[in-house]
């Protein structure tokens, strides 16, 4: 039982190292949408404004 724990604890230990990819997945896959917001936005600034 022991040695399982201990393989468990070894497999989290290599996952650590893969810490980062779900936050940039998570970006890549809003960018798109934030910026073509953005664009929106812009472009249609001058209607708001005036």
């Amino acid at each position: 039982m022991i040695a399982l724990i201990n393989r468990f604890q070894d497999w989290l230990e290599l996952t650590y190292n893969a810490d980062f990819i779900a936050p940039l997945l998570l970006r890549a896959y809003l960018a798109p949408v934030f910026y073509m917001a953005g664009i929106n936005k812009y472009n249609g600034f001058d209607s708001t404004v005036a």
